[in-house]
């Protein structure tokens, strides 16, 4: 058996069913890899959906979900210090641990062992970049690091411009290939769904969330 295994995909792709089912049959507990869910309230627009982790009556044990208030600051570097803290008890009870996500960055963090400071504010800098247009940022973080620039994550200047802050701070940052005991063995799921049936499942579910 693999020390993770990981489950990820679009939203309304299936992702927690499938990882609580797993956690049911080999005795798991599922970490959380979403970036919104670990703030409390705000359930139905982060879709939670913690019934779901509930299989034949038997609760399925959960982490990461609703350790926030949602006017606390978070980043990538507590995230991966979190999931490590919650990746070792769930060893410690014999358990195997199920990553199940959502954020790609959160994901990408674990998988590819990205090795991040604790990078204090640089106001001074914060300012400057502040003055230029969500273009010009992008145009300067592919210049500063073009692997560093994620579409999908780079959505605002308040991404963008951390992301170079970081970097202006070490160059050293992004990621490293050696990866730890945890990465080197782990099983990772990935679902493929197409994207009429994702609408399709999201407008449902948010309906059944409202009702």
């Amino acid at each position: 058996m693999s020390k993770l295994i990981v489950v990820l995909g679009p939203t309304a792709s299936g992702k927690t069913s499938l990882a609580v089912n797993l956690a049911y049959k080999f005795q798991g507990e599922i970490i959380s890899g979403d970036s919104r869910q670990i703030y409390k309230s705000m359930d139905i627009g982060t879709g939670k959906d913690l019934h779901e982790y509930k299989i034949n009556n038997i609760e399925i044990p959960y982490h990461l979900i609703d350790i926030l208030e949602p006017k606390e600051d978070y980043s990538v570097f507590k995230y991966k210090n979190d999931f490590l803290n919650a990746y070792k008890s769930i060893q410690n009870r014999n358990s195997l641990p199920i990553l199940c996500g959502g954020t790609a960055l959160y994901i990408e963090s674990i998988l590819l062992n990205y090795k991040i400071p604790n990078v204090p504010p640089n106001r001074k800098l914060r300012e400057e970049l502040e003055k230029n247009t969500l273009d010009m940022l992008v145009k300067k973080i592919k210049d500063l690091d073009e692997t560093s620039f994620d579409v999908n994550y780079h959505t605002t200047k308040r991404r963008i411009i951390r992301t170079i802050e970081i970097s202006s701070y070490t160059k050293d940052i992004n990621m490293e290939n050696n990866h730890n005991n945890i990465t080197s063995d782990s099983l990772v799921f990935g679902i493929n769904i197409e994207r009429h049936s994702i609408l399709k499942n999201i407008k449902n579910r948010l309906k059944q969330r409202l009702n």
